[in-house]
């Protein structure tokens, strides 16, 4: 197997495992099944906190620096 080869299967592997790992992370509700925007929030953000893998997906390392310190200062 050469080079250009081994790429284009390791990215096609890389796609396939994102897709899959989306689609098992997809936890998110429809919006349509709520009466108001702020339960259908208040329920994802629940579940987001629950799934412990979807997180570190959605913030960037400086909302997690910022999350760190709240969580510090709390204490």
């Amino acid at each position: 197997m050469d080079k250009k080869q081994f790429n284009i299967g390791r990215n096609e592997k890389f796609a396939a495992d994102k897709k899959n790992f989306f689609v098992k992370t997809a936890i998110i509700p429809l919006l349509e099944g709520y009466s108001s925007r702020k339960e259908w929030e208040e329920t994802s953000w629940q579940k987001i906190l629950e799934s412990g893998e979807i997180l570190p997906l959605l913030i960037t390392s400086h909302e997690r620096h910022d999350l760190v310190i709240r969580a510090a200062v709390m204490e």
